[in-house]
């Protein structure tokens, strides 16, 4: 069993030594210190990408994502995480997340096998693919 982190990047494999699944939390993205959730899994890989670790201004507006359609950081999306079975494939669709959006995001992400995901706009209100209950503690 084993869990590698690089950057905010999770791998994941096997059950931790106590044979239970893994206990990630989840950045709040306006509370730093705090989880806006806590999920548990074993065997996947997770990222997220957000708006409030490398901000530009103290209103999330401007930051290291930018939207090539428009020039500038997306407005709709704090932060995104998705589980996959590959590190990198999670952390391309949580980037593609902050740029696509919340409707479009969902819609991706339900059409692709093995992917689940928290999203959480602006008003830190969540949406997620409709099994991402299956992970949360």
């Amino acid at each position: 069993q084993v869990m590698v982190e690089a950057g905010g990047d999770m791998s994941l494999r096997g059950m931790r030594q106590d044979g239970a699944p893994w206990k990630i939390g989840l950045t709040h993205p306006r509370a730093l210190a705090g989880y806006y959730e806590v999920i548990q899994t074993s065997n996947d890989c997770l990222a997220t990408s957000g708006d409030y670790e490398n901000t530009f201004t103290s209103d999330y507006s401007w930051h290291h994502i930018i939207d090539p359609r428009l020039g500038h950081s997306p407005r709709e999306v704090a932060s995104a995480t998705v589980i996959a079975a590959d590190t990198a494939y999670a952390d391309a669709l949580a980037t593609a997340a902050m740029v696509l959006g919340i409707t479009d995001s969902l819609a991706l992400f339900e059409s692709l096998p093995g992917v689940q995901a928290l999203l959480i706009d602006k008003a830190m209100k969540s949406y997620t693919t409709s099994d991402f209950d299956q992970v949360v503690v």
